[in-house]
């Protein structure tokens, strides 16, 4: 794992020193990803623990993240940072299609009894609400809108609620 998260941010790194677009317009990198992954890791410790919102130093399921729909990029310099944030809490594996982490039937449970969060986009603002899907197996998916709030690398959730399928 620590061999994947150096190689991920040693990607990173090189794709902002290139002058890699980050999505947000201005082509620099550093105003969108920052909070980007900040709010991420947020969303992620609240959603993982087998009870979403409960407080959790570390768990000992893998989880794995992707985007919710196509219009969501989540970028290698988010996703180094997500992981390097996360490091001490759980493995976190990126995934860029959900049948990555069900395996060959999209109707099983997640492998190595993971845990799978798709994650929408996170919109500006100081407190930003974050659409996620939580996937266990085909009789646990939860939908919520994890709102945050926070500037800079200090995010927290200030609200979780479940969404209707």
């Amino acid at each position: 794992m620590r061999q994947k998260s150096m190689l991920l941010i040693a990607l990173a790194l090189v794709a902002a020193a290139c002058g890699g677009d980050d999505g947000d317009g201005d082509g620099d990198g550093s105003e969108r990803s920052a909070p980007e992954a900040e709010v991420y890791t947020a969303v992620i410790r609240e959603l993982a623990p087998a009870t979403p919102g409960q407080v959790a130093e570390e768990l000992d399921r893998d989880v794995f993240v992707g985007p919710l729909n196509e219009e969501v990029d989540l970028s290698l310099g988010v996703q180094a940072s997500v992981v390097d944030n996360l490091e001490d809490f759980a493995t976190i594996r990126f995934v860029d299609d959900k049948k990555e982490a069900l395996g060959s039937d999209e109707t099983e449970a997640v492998i190595d009894d993971g845990v799978l969060l798709l994650l929408g986009r996170v919109p500006a603002g100081d407190s930003p609400a974050v659409r996620a899907t939580r996937y266990v197996d085909v009789d646990d998916v939860t939908r919520f809108r994890v709102t945050v709030e926070g500037s800079g690398e200090r995010w927290r959730v200030a609200d979780i609620e479940t969404t209707p399928r």
